[in-house]
């Protein structure tokens, strides 16, 4: 099985964040952590034995015969954090998100948007990077398999701190005319 994110640094840390990710919740194995990446299970092992003789990642004691790996807690803690600023919005958490990020799913970004004061769905982090995808913020750098795998994306147009939104206009629009004929102050036509 092959897959884009196995080339050079990025597919590391695209799979040393999965890795933290299963970590929160529990130990992880080889096919778990294969299965969540996408990429055969003895690439997965090669990449994980490395880490695991770096100290990155440690074994963790099982009644199975399977390795069960997780990132000990003094690494994990260097996952991505976003900090809660007064009236965050979604919008703000998922673009500081996205600005941290190289490469990215929708479960990427409302995983770490997430937090109790300011709650971000699957689906609201979905939507988020639909709006920017088609707005040119964003770079697919792996198409959605519908029910299967969720879309990657790569930010390409970072403009600064102020999330971009997705904003609705009010307009006149004549059916007979086929056009738009009034516009708010401002607007060009």
């Amino acid at each position: 099985m092959s897959s884009w994110r196995v080339r050079g640094e990025e597919g590391r840390e695209y799979i040393w964040r999965k890795a933290c990710q299963m970590s929160l919740t529990q130990p992880f194995t080889y096919h778990s952590l294969s299965a969540e990446v996408g990429l055969a299970p003895d690439t997965i092992r090669t990449i994980c034995r490395a880490w695991e003789e770096a100290g990155k990642l440690v074994r963790v004691p099982s009644e199975r015969k399977l390795v069960h790996l997780e990132v000990p807690r003094h690494l994990n803690d260097q996952a991505i954090r976003i900090s809660v600023r007064p009236a965050d919005t979604p919008q703000d958490r998922m673009w500081r998100v996205i600005r941290k990020l190289t490469s990215f799913d929708p479960r990427d970004v409302a995983m770490y948007a997430n937090c109790p004061e300011v709650e971000v769905s699957e689906e609201a982090a979905l939507e988020y990077c639909r709006v920017l995808f088609r707005s040119g913020y964003l770079r697919a750098l792996r198409k959605a398999v519908p029910g299967q795998k969720p879309p990657i994306y790569q930010l390409i147009r970072n403009t600064g701190p102020r999330a971009p939104r997705e904003k609705r206009i009010r307009a006149v629009w004549d059916e007979n005319l086929g056009k738009i004929t009034h516009l708010p102050e401002g607007m060009p036509t």
